[in-house]
Order: structure tokens, then sequence, then C-alpha cells
């Protein structure tokens, strides 16, 4: 079951041919790996990786972040998990990754040279770094500009008639407004301006006049006035305040006369102030605003403004002769218009980047090149929240189901399904909801996927638990119950019918269709919410088996039982099989359907916990327990092998494996160091497939007893459980 993170890619990992294991890694990226390898020696080997699907974050775009070409090719920088850079030429987008690295791209700004190159700043979140990527012959070229403190925020780049790069951008740690040039001689870099170490939202903007000076607009925290910075003759920045009591974002550009044009917001609304011989001027142009905004100059020095409104809508201003013209361009969800980036082209037409934050963080793209406006979308904001849940067809091949979530609250995540076709990986949308959880996934006798999860609507009567599958060309959907269960775990018999295990309130429930017809029975009661895991496999017969973890609290203590139930022609039957013990349980049946199961055992105390690893397994005369990893056990994963050997993955200070065979218990391996937890299962030659996910290190810091919840700190990744029912064993 996939319980509550992003690179689909395969990784195989060479080493000696006789063992093979298959694992799943998610980071930005969701990761598929094959990797073979001595799992009892000291794992010695090389990893290759292929990717399989890769959902794009982003976050903070600059103002400045989209230009059109003289081709009229519309370029576009972006990013929040890694830098993306997309160009289209009207009708479709092609995308590029420029910077793979974890948490780079925010705050991406981009410019053109002379000769279309994109150049783009952005902010290394990771190492909380200014960086910059120039597109030349060979492809991207990436460097770092600055790396004191924590700078990088707020990029803007211009490119001056020579093609050096230069940046403006915000010193968070200092409180200092920054600027970054590139000469023959290297990077140099001036503190502009100190405003405020904890300035955070609104953003700098920088351009250059005809000879390649350098002027920034910017806004000071301490009263929120409106700044302008440039150099004098001798290059010592000056600095004038043009304006107080401002609110939001602001935008700098200069006309062919020299004069500078700056727009922003204040408490009146979006404004637009002008210096030229006669000192400034200023207008309101729209009481409505948002921040955001984004200021251009046609070639008669007009000034168009791209801005978000309090009504929930982009908008653009331009100003002729008889003043300002206002449009509403688009007005379709919620935090329209958020991050806007307005270019021209060389026939006067709009183009505009901008986000939508609901019901799914869009970036979007509007223009009125044909006349009319027309709207686009470019890409989606997503990250994977949970680790997929794994199955392998009758040819080894994987599929994969997971789920993808934005940042977002409130908007719709996507429960999806990838699969290889034996030359690539192929992805589609199952279903979308505004939350989708705990997913488990089996496959049937045609290597068709069927899925059970928990969803949520708007309203109560939308939510509950939905059963759907593929016949390999139409998918089918029933609300199997009108209330979310946790943990659901699907397993098909050998009809191809579902069977499901799931906890609502706290009754253990087995759900299981005849033909068109489901029934329900009640297992066991005495599981509290929202605790609780449940692991589903149905034996030679067809007959129920059910592992089942549950909480026992006390005043200063908690310790979790672990039992296991299971159906004859009398009903069914509950036993404790181990206390203090039974998180994350993993069942498994041996070739004569007798239960095993591998768990979490320990207990925790306030003054801390005490965790690890345990596998019982049933014999004639009782269950025999032993005690694998002392380390902990979160999270595990069983699969036996032909001979009944157990593997098992699980959680303990990264994504473990541990086999045993005739010799004994293998040494615990490490997969994963940063990773959480995993799922896994065996192909027709005994190799294990391992699912699982894994964050940036920088940003790991797993809370001390749920590696299924999201590490604190990580902005690009969650991390959840995946029950080990919904995969086949």
């Amino acid at each position: 079951m996939l319980s509550s993170s992003e690179k689909l890619t395969l990784r195989r990992f060479h080493a000696p041919p006789f063992q093979r294991i298959l694992a799943l890694m998610l980071a930005l990226v969701l990761l598929f790996l094959i990797l073979g390898i001595n799992v009892g020696a000291d794992g010695v080997g090389h990893w290759e990786t292929e990717f399989v699907d890769r959902p794009h974050q982003f976050q903070n775009r600059s103002n400045r972040s989209l230009q059109v070409d003289e081709n009229g090719m519309v370029h576009l920088a972006y990013g929040q998990n890694h830098l993306f850079y997309a160009r289209s030429d009207g009708e479709t987008w092609q995308y590029e990754i420029v910077d793979e690295s974890d948490r780079v791209g925010e705050f991406a700004a981009l410019a053109l040279d002379a000769d279309n190159r994109p150049h783009v700043s952005y902010f290394d979140g990771v190492n909380a770094d200014l960086k910059y990527a120039v597109e030349t012959d060979v492809g991207w070229s990436v460097e770092t500009v600055d790396s004191e403190g924590e700078v990088g925020w707020h990029t803007t780049i211009a490119i001056d008639v020579e093609g050096h790069p230069h940046i403006s951008y915000y010193d968070r740690t200092n409180g200092w407004v920054k600027y970054a040039y590139q000469d023959a001689w290297g990077w140099h870099i001036d503190q502009v301006d100190q405003i405020d170490v904890d300035y955070y939202y609104q953003g700098t903007s920088l351009a250059l006049d005809a000879q390649g000076n350098p002027y920034i607009s910017y806004r000071g925290s301490i009263d929120r006035r409106l700044k302008y910075a440039f150099k004098d003759q001798e290059g010592v920045w000056q600095t004038q305040s043009v304006d107080t009591g401002t609110g939001g974002g602001t935008a700098i550009a200069i006309a062919s006369d020299g004069n500078i044009h700056i727009s922003y917001t204040a408490g009146e609304g979006l404004k637009h102030a002008t210096l030229s011989e006669t000192g400034w001027q200023f207008e309101i142009v729209d009481t409505e605003w948002r921040g955001h905004n984004s200021l251009i100059l046609d070639d008669e020095d007009r000034p168009h403004v791209s801005y978000a409104s309090d009504s929930d809508a982009l908008k653009y201003a331009r100003r002729d002769a008889s003043g300002w013209h206002i449009e509403t361009i688009d007005q379709q969800g919620n935090g329209v218009g958020w991050r806007n980036t307005i270019d021209l082209d060389d026939n006067g037409a709009i183009h505009i980047a901008y986000e939508v934050e609901n019901p799914l963080p869009t970036l979007k793209y509007a223009t009125n090149a044909s006349g009319d406006w027309r709207i686009t979308s470019i890409d989606e904001s997503l990250r994977v929240t949970g680790p997929p849940s794994l199955d392998l067809d009758d040819f080894g091949r994987p599929r994969l189901g997971y789920r993808l979530r934005s940042s977002s609250l409130g908007s719709i995540e996507r429960l999806k399904i990838a699969h290889h076709d034996g030359r690539d990986w192929r992805n589609e949308v199952v279903d979308a909801a505004r939350y989708i959880d705990d997913a488990s996934m089996a496959l049937d006798s045609l290597g068709n996927p069927h899925f059970i999860y928990t969803f949520y609507g708007e309203d109560p009567p939308s939510s509950g638990l939905k059963y759907a599958y593929t016949d390999g060309g139409n998918w089918y959907f029933e609300t199997v119950s009108d209330q979310p269960g946790r943990r659901p775990s699907l397993v098909l018999d050998d009809e191809d019918r579902p069977h499901i295990s799931y906890i609502v309130g706290s009754a253990v429930k087995y759900l299981w269709r005849d033909n068109a017809v489901w029934h329900t029975e009640t297992v066991m009661v005495g599981v509290p919410p929202p605790d609780g895991f449940v692991s589903l496999l149905l034996d030679s017969q067809g007959r129920p088996h059910l592992a089942i973890g549950r909480t026992v609290l006390f005043p200063d203590w908690e310790f979790w039982r672990l039992i296991y139930a299971y159906r004859e022609a009398g009903g069914w039957h509950t036993e404790t099989v181990d206390e203090p013990g039974g998180a994350f349980p993993s069942l498994a049946l041996d070739t004569r359907d007798r239960p095993a199961i591998s768990y979490r055992g320990g207990y925790r105390y306030e003054e801390g916990d005490t965790y690890h690893l345990r596998y019982a397994q049933r014999r004639e005369d009782g269950w025999h327990i032993a005690q694998l990893d002392e380390t902990d056990g979160a999270c595990t994963s069983l699969a036996l092998d032909k001979d009944d050997y157990p593997h098992i993955s699980y959680f303990a200070d990264g994504l473990r494996y541990i086999s045993q065979n005739e010799g004994g218990w293998s040494p615990p391996l490490t997969i994963g160091r940063h990773a959480g937890c995993g799922s896994l299962v065996l192909d027709s030659t005994d190799s294990p497939a391992i699912a699982f996910v894994t964050c940036p290190p920088e940003s790991l810091n797993w809370p001390d007893s749920y590696p299924i919840s999201t590490p604190s700190g990580c902005r690009s990744c969650s991390v959840s459980g995946l029950s080990n029912g919904s995969l086949a064993q």
C-alpha cells in the first residue's frame, strides 16, 4: 500500500549476475533502479540511471524570466527542484533540464544575447548560492557566481552589447542588494544597498542603459519605500528613495531617451513612476493589485505592464497618448497572475507567462499575437507524494503506481501509472481528486493494473474509498465505501477479483467482490485512529490473511501490538504475535501457506525511543521471532523466495535490505543512506525489486518515529510508507 515522494528513473547496478536488486527512489523525481549485487558481500558494483518520469516543480520566478527573440521564439526559465528551460515557436513547447542539481531554479531570470542564446540567473537552494547558466554550442554551462552567505534570492539578469551578463540579487544573510557582472577578467560583485535581513517577498529589478550602465529598483523594508540605485561616473553606487508605503514587487525599464520607468505596487494600487530631467512623476495605473507585476517598453517607449489583481485575475495595462488602457486576460482559478513576466515581440504582440495557484499550480502563457488573447498551459508544479506501488508482470517488466501532489493547499492531486513497454517508459493519469491518499496497486493475470485508494473531494459526500481498474483500453471506477479508509491493501485472486483490507474508525475491514456484488466484513475493532497498519494476502485456497499493527497507549509511553488474523469457515480468528512491536507489518505466506511477518519492534518513551527490525514466522509449535537490526525497522516490506527464505526492505537510518539463505541472515545492506520507506517484490528468478523514496541529504531530517511523513526542511520531496499487501508475492 502506498500510504503517503519525484524523478522516475531506471538505475542499473552491475555486479555478480547471480543476484540483482530492483529499487525505486524518489528524490526531486521518481527513480526506478535495477541493481545486480551480491547482497551478502560488500555490495561492490556501479549504478546506471534511466529516467522514467520527472515531475517539474517551480516557485518564485523572476518578473524577467520570459523573453521573445526576433524570430518570434519564446524563451522561459523556471524551477525549484531543478532549473528548467522552455522554448516555443508559438505552437509547441520544448523543455530542457538545464541544471539537474537538487533544489535549484527558484528566482530564475532569463535574458537573451545578440545571438539569441539564453542566459539564466537563479538560486541554489541546497548551497544557498547564486548560480548562472548560459547555453553554448556544446550545451549548457553552469557556474556559481556568489556563495558568501545565503545569496541569490530575487535575481534579475541583463546582457550588455558585448554579451556579458549582469545580475541583481538579494543577500538574505546580510540584507544587501547586490550586483554581479562578468567581463573578460571574470566575475565582479558589488554591495549596492543594505536594507533588511528579513527582506523576503519582493525582488530586485535590473536594467542596463545603452552604455551598459546598471540601474536597479528594489524595495527598502523599514518603511516599505521604493528605492532606486545606479552607478555614478566614478563607479560608486548611488541610491534614492522614490516612493513610500509600497507593498509589492517592482520592475524597471530604461527608455531610449534615458528616462527611467518603474512599475510597482503601493497602498493606492499599481503605480508607474518615471524619472526625467524634471524629476519623478507618478501615476496610478489600477487600484487593484496583488504585488506581482512586470514592465516592458515598446519601440515608442510606451509602457506595458502585466500584473496580478485583487480580483484573482491576470491583468494587462498599456499607456498611449490618451492614457492607460486595462484588460483582464485570465481569471480562471485562484491565485491567477502570480509571478507574471511580460515581453513584446517585433510585431508589438504581448507575451506573458504567469502562474495559477489552484486548482493546480500551473505555469501558463498568454499572447495576443493572433489578435485575440490565447491562453495555454506550459507546465504544472508537482511532486510525488509517496513511493510508487511496484509490481512486475509475467515478463518481469515493472509497473509503478504513484501519486502527484502540488505544494499548494487544496490543489488537485493525481494518481498515475507508469510501465515499461520493453523499450521505453510510458505513464498516464489514472484519476485526479482534491486529495488522494494511501493508494495500493496489484496486477491482474493480463498485467493490467488495479488500484484501491482513498480520495477526498471538496465536500464530504465526495470522499471515500475508490477502486479503479483498466482492461487495457479504458479505466473503470467504483466507490466501494463512502468512508475514507486508512491503509487500504489490495490483492487479486486467481479469477482477478479484488480483495481489500482497510481501517475505518477503529475497525479493520475486509472487502471483496464476487461478480458484481461487494461484500464487507469486520475483522476486528480496537485499532485507534489515526494510527494502524494492515497488510493483506490470499493463500493458495483464496482465504484472506492479515497482519495488523495497532498502538497501545499509556500516559508516558506507547508501544505497538502485532496481530495476525485469518479467516476460515467458522469466521475470523485473531492472535497476538508480539508486543511491544508491530508497526509497519508486512505479511508473506510460504509455500505451505504459513504466515511470516516483518515489522518494527520496540516502544516509545517520553525520554526516548527504542526500535529495531523483527521477523516472525509461524510453525507447528507457534511463532518464532528473530531480531535482525538494532538500529530501527520502520516501513518493512517482505517477500519470500521459492525456497521460503525471506527478503526484507526497511528503514533504519536510510533504506536497508536484508535476506536469509541456507547460511543464515546476510548483514544489513544500506541501499540509500538518504532514502526512506520502501516496497519489495521478487521476480521470477527471486531477484528482489524495491520501491523507495529519497531526499537531498541537505534537507533530510527524518521524524524520530515515522519516516513515512514529510522530512522537515525538505522543500522538494516527501516520504511515505508503502504497505506490503499491495505487491504481488
